[in-house]
């Protein structure tokens, strides 16, 4: 690992190893140029003859280093006008040497990510075996709620009038019969626009809409809405979703019934007749 740091005395930006720097003290070697960058490079241990100096460490990570050096240099330009005590300066390296340095760290510090990366892959590996776990136990707890609704009349839907429709909603008026028209599903609009498939046809879906403007039937004053909301509430994926998301997808429901069963491909050979 490797700080970049601001010595206090002469407010310049280093990088050094870590293991050069306790307590805001860093020790630095009494070496040449080229021995400094190598010892930089090899994170030499620290020797009984180095000199020690105060310092702040701006950052610890490589990543990091990279991003904010320009900052770090930047900010010790503001401060170099200040006045700071005298004293005998060691052998520093200038600012541009410092991309030097980073370029070996980058080198050194490869084979530590890559290590790095094999653990997290492997992490996640125990992440997704246990989602899988969860996945699987959800698929049989939803067979088991199909298994338990199978008292429905199921060859009364879908709902192919505006009277059957109409009869559906005094029967949800039994809240026995109400729990069980619960259909689950493994999102919001998979689950709202399963339980609209099953509940109507899009002959009668062509005569609602939300508000009911335009001379049709109004969904939202319907108690099947609510059987749509118990829905997605029931079902532990969606089960945080908001009445505004559940709102959002029956209307887009709705508002597409005229595409489905071929609407759409009727509605362009009406306009290609017309051209």
């Amino acid at each position: 690992m490797f700080h970049i740091v601001i010595f206090e005395s002469t407010n310049e930006v280093e990088v050094v190893p870590a293991i050069w720097v306790k307590d805001n003290t860093c020790m630095w070697p009494p070496y040449k140029h080229d021995e400094i960058v190598k010892a930089v490079r090899s994170q030499e241990p620290t020797g009984p003859h180095w000199i020690p100096y105060k310092v702040r460490k701006i950052l610890t990570t490589y990543e990091e280093a990279r991003v904010k050096l320009p900052e770090a240099e930047r900010f010790t330009d503001l401060t170099d006008s200040e006045d700071s005590p005298k004293r005998k300066r060691r052998r520093l390296l200038h600012a541009y040497n410092v991309y030097t340095y980073l370029y070996y760290i980058d080198t050194i510090s490869s084979n530590v990510f890559a290590l790095a990366v094999i653990r997290t892959i492997l992490t996640n590996q125990e992440v997704i075996k246990e989602q899988m776990g969860i996945l699987v136990k959800l698929v049989y707890d939803l067979k088991g709620t199909a298994e338990e609704s199978s008292s429905l009349p199921l060859e009364t839907f879908p709902m192919a009038s505006l009277h059957d429709l109409q009869v559906l909603e005094g029967q949800l008026q039994d809240q026995e019969f109400k729990k069980n028209l619960v259909i689950g599903g493994t999102a919001v609009k998979d689950t709202v626009w399963r339980m609209m498939g099953f509940l109507l046809t899009n002959q009668v879906a062509r005569q609602l809409n939300w508000k009911g403007v335009n001379g049709k039937g109004a969904f939202k004053t319907l108690t099947l809405k609510g059987v749509i909301n118990e829905a997605v509430r029931r079902n532990r994926l969606t089960a945080t979703s908001t009445d505004q998301e559940v709102e959002q997808w029956v209307k887009r429901w709705l508002h597409l019934a005229g595409d489905r069963d071929g609407g759409r491909r009727a509605r362009q050979r009406a306009t290609n007749n017309l051209v």
